[in-house]
């Protein structure tokens, strides 16, 4: 192995592609400080795999692109080619040039390549293994590396020396395989794990089926029960619902009866209803004067109490003259003894009258007179005083009634002024009343029509927020659904590609073969098996597998020379049987379609496939035909010579005249092997749509969650308006009821007032109160000089 050239385009100072070439004899770049000496021996170790920055003397990997210079712009890659002979297959690869590459781009993205296929880094590794070649070898010394060497630990010249003697490889492939072990024992937890999961569903499933098969059964019996039970049920209710229907019709009959019945009762009682209303109206009558009564009787109890005070003034007048009566008395009897002591003198001096009877009988006459005219006096002194007591009493009476009537008067006017007042005051709260009803009335009716237009939109919330939930449920299921779907897929992404990438389905030779060349890096050999680089129309897999068979898993190769070093690589690993198609050499001939009635079509226009593989496809196809069935097969094959016949049930008639027909259970199909490309990219379409599809639900959903959220704070907000509304409408009807009560009772007492009448004193007579007066003097007078005059009398006894 001998390093022949290599070439740099963008790495750090080399702008332009730059190649440089490796003799056999010693290359030396010899050049000034800053000149870019130390860049080539970086790009070595670049392309081999370095991965620090800072040991191609960067901040960070894409620092190697080129920056720029005064007369040249920046570029976007860095690529490095190593290229080397190997004729002495020093490399474990079947090409005797074998060229490694690097590319980086601006955003970090490298590549690496190996004879211009895409390989991992891991490979570039294992391919120089053992062979002293790589980013740490000491094939590569660079500056002050030597003395590194010397001075570093017997651990570290343990590492050059396991590399320069091949042990490096080992103990690579070791950790590889340590590592690989890690992953499978991780991997085998995870499965036990899993299987551990599975044998709990397992049993639960069990159970489930048990539970499901017992749910059976017991369906079963209830069906079977049920439809007996509701058989005879069904027989019952048929009669219970024509007995039911003989006693509505029944029913219906009483009622109508009891119609008629109940019309005629209210034509017969039609005049009582007039004469109760009658009565009703003369109930209310009345009232109306029980109510004046009660009233008057208000009035007459006004007039008690003054009857009441008048009987005071009485009693105490009463008072006067039973003390009168008594001082008269007391005066007559005082007069009575006087007038026994008197005649106890006259009787004791009736001797003396006896002897002086006969000066007395001359003025006996003279004492009786006087007697006579001295009980006069008294009668007439005692009827005086009777009638001055009457005058007195009576005039007493007329000024009581008087002052009374004065302070009747003076209090009625003070009531009629009282209650001018408090009916204007009445007004002015009717006014005052009424104007806060009307404006109240004006609020409660605004407040209702509030309170409908909150409720409206509050009804119009909520249908939108079950048609938002609504929504939201439904989309939640389709996105659940469409989850489903989308990890089905990709699950079946994931093996179908798992499939391609591995070769399953295949032979056991070709799955060999296609993995290890790629292993090897010989896939560009070959263009890949035919059944991949077809695509069969959809419904025709069968018919095709049945045509071309083991043919599907053949290998197209471009050329001889190709095919033969992939030949040589078979048998060198013994990979077993193998058929290859090289393009350059496969001959063909294709026969155009019959045009009769029965050709459904050609068999190579069933394949899609690029030009280049045209004569493969003929080479199989050209001379098939694609029928409806065994019928449309004969009748064919008796009109046209010289094609094979193929039906839809895979029934074959061949062109020498063999025919074929049923399966062959033994026989394994190539139909999972056809259009795996398509399938592939069928599902990844599917998947990008369902993503696409998951994406618009997760908008949608999250717009719709949005909408429920600002529909929820709106219906709380209009919730909270309507309750204001609600207790303000209330506390206004409240008021306005109050008013309406206070504007009633105000009416009601400003009609009472307006009603209310004076009460009148009634005097006891039309008296000439002076006369009296006069009378009441002249029989003082009067009195007086009969006192004087019974005095006077007195004195002649």
């Amino acid at each position: 192995m001998r390093l022949e050239n290599i070439e740099l385009k963008g790495f750090k100072s080399f702008a332009d592609r730059t190649k440089i070439e490796f003799d056999d004899k010693i290359t030396a770049v010899v050049g000034p400080n800053g000149s870019g000496k130390s860049n080539i021996s970086d790009a070595i170790r670049w392309v081999l795999g370095e991965q620090s920055a800072k040991s191609l003397r960067g901040s960070k990997m894409n620092d190697v692109i080129f920056q720029g210079g005064e007369n040249s712009k920046s570029l976007n890659l860095a690529e490095v080619n190593l290229n080397f002979s190997n004729e002495e297959k020093a490399l474990d690869v079947s090409y005797d040039k074998v060229k490694i590459s690097r590319r980086i781009y601006r955003d970090g993205e490298n590549e690496y390549r190996i004879n211009g296929k895409k390989v991992r880094l891991k490979d570039i590794r294992e391919l120089f293994l053992d062979t002293g070649v790589g980013k740490e070898g000491y094939s590569i010394i660079s500056q002050g590396r030597i003395e590194e060497i010397i001075s570093s630990s017997a651990k570290d010249r343990r590492n050059i020396f396991e590399e320069a003697s091949g042990i490096a490889k080992h103990k690579f492939r070791r950790d590889e395989a340590n590592k690989k072990l890690d992953r499978v024992s991780d991997d085998l937890e995870v499965i036990e794990r899993d299987w551990e999961y599975k044998k709990k569903e397992l049993d639960l499933l069990k159970t489930y089926k048990e539970n499901y098969e017992e749910n059976e059964r017991l369906t079963e019996q209830l069906d079977q029960r049920a439809y007996f039970y509701l058989k005879d049920k069904s027989k019952a209710l048929l009669e219970e619902k024509n007995k039911a229907s003989d006693n509505i019709r029944r029913l219906d009959k009483e009622i109508s009866i009891s119609t008629t019945e109940l019309d005629n009762i209210r034509k017969k009682l039609a005049p009582f209803t007039k004469n109760y209303k009658e009565v009703e109206g003369e109930i209310r009558k009345t009232k109306e004067s029980i109510d004046k009564y009660n009233k008057s009787i208000e009035k007459s109890q006004s007039k008690i109490l003054l009857n009441q005070q008048k009987k005071d003034y009485n009693s105490k007048d009463l008072e006067r003259l039973k003390s009168n009566i008594s001082s008269n008395e007391e005066k007559r009897a005082k007069a009575q003894k006087d007038l026994e002591n008197q005649e106890k003198t006259l009787n004791d001096n009736k001797d003396k009258l006896k002897e002086i009877s006969q000066s007395l009988e001359e003025n006996q006459a003279i004492i009786n007179k006087t007697q006579n005219e001295l009980k006069e006096l008294v009668d007439k002194s005692t009827r005086e005083e009777l009638r001055l007591n009457k005058l007195s009493r009576d005039i007493y009476n007329y000024e009581v009634e008087e002052k009374s009537k004065a302070i009747i008067d003076q209090k009625k006017a003070k009531d009629a002024e009282e209650r001018l007042a408090k009916i204007k005051a009445l007004e002015k709260d009717l006014f005052i009343l009424n104007e806060n009803k009307n404006k109240l009335e004006e609020e409660v009716k605004e407040g209702r029509n509030k309170l409908k237009d909150f409720q409206k939109k509050e009804e119009d919330y909520r249908k939108n927020l079950l048609d938002k939930r609504k929504e939201s449920d439904d989309l939640s299921k389709a996105n659940a659904e469409n989850n489903i779907n989308l990890k089905t897929l990709i699950s079946e992404f994931k093996l179908q590609k798992e499939n391609l990438e591995k070769n399953r389905g295949y032979f056991y030779s070709i799955q060999e073969f296609l993995n290890k060349t790629k292993d090897y890096g010989l896939d560009n050999l070959y263009l890949d098996s035919f059944a991949n680089l077809i695509r069969v129309k959809e419904g025709y897999e069968d018919v095709i597998d049945n045509l071309m068979g083991p043919g599907l898993q053949n290998i197209v190769t471009r050329t001889k020379l190709d095919t033969r070093e992939l030949i040589n690589f078979v048998n060198k690993n013994r990979l077993g049987r193998i058929t290859f198609l090289p393009i350059d050499s496969i001959k063909s001939f294709r026969k155009d379609r019959p045009m009769e009635d029965e050709v459904m079509a050609m068999a190579y226009d069933l394949i899609e496939a690029p030009a280049e593989l045209t004569n493969i496809i003929d080479h199989f196809l050209g001379s098939t035909v694609v029928v409806k069935d065994i019928d449309s097969a004969v009748s064919l094959s008796n009109k046209i010579k010289g094609f094979r016949i193929i039906t839809m049930n895979l029934d074959i008639i061949n062109n020498w005249g063999s025919m074929v027909a049923g399966n062959d259970k033994n026989r394994k199909k190539n139909t999972n092997l056809l259009n795996r490309n398509k399938r592939l990219e069928e599902i990844k379409d599917r998947i990008l749509s369902l993503r696409n599809k998951k994406d618009y639900f997760n908008e949608t959903y999250r717009q719709i969650s949005s909408d429920i959220n600002i529909l929820d704070d709106k219906l709380k907000e209009i919730a909270s308006l309507i309750e204001d509304e609600k207790n303000s409408l209330r506390e206004k009807e409240n008021k306005l009821s109050s008013i309406n009560i206070k504007i009633e009772n105000a009416i009601n007492r400003k009609d009472e007032l307006s009603e209310e009448k004076d009460y009148d004193l009634v005097l006891t007579g039309s008296l000439d109160i002076e006369s009296l007066r006069k009378d009441r003097d002249r029989l003082r007078e009067e009195i007086e000089e009969i006192k004087v005059s019974i005095a006077d009398k007195k004195k002649y006894f």
